[in-house]
This record gives structure tokens, C-alpha cells and sequence, in this order.
């Protein structure tokens, strides 16, 4: 009888330890989700894994030209900045007309 209280006794404790172990466990994966949470990584993460339409789209544009050789070169077109500029070439050519005053002291009668 003694042998088995024995067993027993060794069987609880060997429980208690998985159950600390488990718990302890357990809590080290809380604390490292709250952390993770708190900077900020799960909505970065969340971005990440969403497909970007325009990676989706230039992916489908790969296989559609497959084996077709694109000309890369592209002509930069800056017309619609001319206004823009001549706007700040009028502002750095303006002169500052200065007026001359003259102050008009009145005459003393003596």
C-alpha cells in the first residue's frame, strides 16, 4: 500500500510540475503578444501579408509580355512646371522700387 501512495505521490508532483511548466509557458506567450502588440508589429505584419494591388498587377503584366522586350527608356516631360518657374524667376528678378520721402517740416513764424 505504501508502494502506491508512493506512485501516487510521484505521479501529482510530476503533474504539478507540467501544469507549472505549461503555466509558465503559457504566460511567456502572453507577455511576448502584449510586447508585440505595444510596438506596433502586428499592424505592420497585418500590411505586409495583404497583397499590394500594384505588385499584383505589374506580376500579371510580366506574364502577359513574357518573352516581348519593353523599351525602357521614358522621355521626362517637366512642361507643366514652366509656369512654376517662371513664377520664381519673376519673384527672384523683382527690383524694390524705393520711394524717396520727403519729410515736410512745417515753417516757424517768428
Amino acid at each position: 500500500m505504501a508502494r502506491n501512495k508512493e506512485f501516487i505521490d510521484l505521479k501529482a508532483t510530476s503533474s504539478k510540475n507540467l501544469l507549472r511548466q505549461f503555466e509558465a509557458k503559457r504566460q511567456r506567450i502572453v507577455n511576448e503578444r502584449k510586447q508585440y502588440v505595444m510596438q506596433g508589429a502586428a499592424r505592420n505584419d497585418k500590411e505586409e501579408t495583404m497583397p499590394r494591388l500594384d505588385v499584383v498587377e505589374s506580376q500579371k503584366e510580366l506574364s502577359a509580355t513574357k518573352g516581348v522586350k519593353k523599351c525602357t527608356s521614358k522621355k521626362l516631360d517637366f512642361t507643366h512646371l514652366q509656369s512654376t518657374l517662371s513664377t520664381i524667376n519673376k519673384r527672384m528678378n523683382f527690383t524694390h522700387e524705393t520711394l524717396e520721402v520727403q519729410p515736410s517740416i512745417p515753417e516757424r513764424i517768428t
